[in-house]
């Protein structure tokens, strides 16, 4: 019977906080993340304001955590394409590879990406870059040793990440088909290693 009781409180409180993030996702189609209320984010999720503090100290809180499940989608992502064409664990493969599960991620979220920009949503902007950073940096570092970096972590993570994006993001801009913007973006990964980005001396194998 115990057990029961704290599954249904675990899907209660999984639901109300689903509902809670897909309200500030809709809010976000009407106006900038500054500017949306805890009061707008309950009205428009039916979840009181004592529940929502239950749950959030305040929205940056809330949005924190739909950043947080984005993470979390993309590690599992990225293990996935792993497991299927990188069994060797090439490096240069396993950018390419983080590169696709972050281009998925966008895809499969982007009503919330696409009223994310630094003109009226700064903070999410900042936020977002964040975590991307956060991550890419973290499997740069893990396989530094054999890409040879002829750069620093942070710069290399840096290019890495606000070249691609910015390069995802421009070309969701065009209209571009998705499938065009993944081949273009690796395609664009591949030109820059083989340029000698990674390390002069780290040759790029041509799989």
């Amino acid at each position: 019977m115990k057990k029961c009781t704290i599954k249904s409180k675990d899907r209660r409180v999984q639901k109300t906080r689903t509902a809670l993030k897909q309200a500030l996702t809709a809010l976000l189609k009407e106006k900038p993340f500054e500017q949306i209320t805890v009061t707008e984010i309950c009205s428009y999720s039916r979840v009181s304001r004592i529940t929502f503090y239950v749950h959030y100290g305040d929205k940056y809180e809330l949005a924190d955590d739909v950043f947080q499940d984005m993470v979390r989608i993309a590690k599992r992502d990225f293990c996935r394409l792993q497991r299927e064409n990188n069994v060797k664990n090439d490096p240069i493969l396993g950018c390419e590879n983080l590169l696709e599960c972050i281009l998925n991620l966008y895809c499969s979220q982007l009503p919330f990406f696409s009223r994310i920009d630094s003109q009226q949503n700064p903070y999410l902007q900042f936020s977002l870059q964040q975590y991307v950073f956060r991550y890419v940096r973290f499997y740069i570092q893990k396989e530094r040793s054999r890409l040879k970096l002829d750069y620093s972590l942070r710069q290399m993570t840096g290019f890495l990440c606000n070249g691609l994006w910015g390069f995802i993001r421009s070309s969701f801009d065009e209209k571009c088909p998705v499938k065009e913007i993944g081949a273009k973006a690796k395609d664009l990964l591949r030109k820059v290693l083989q340029a000698g980005v990674l390390g002069s001396s780290d040759p790029v194998s041509q799989s």
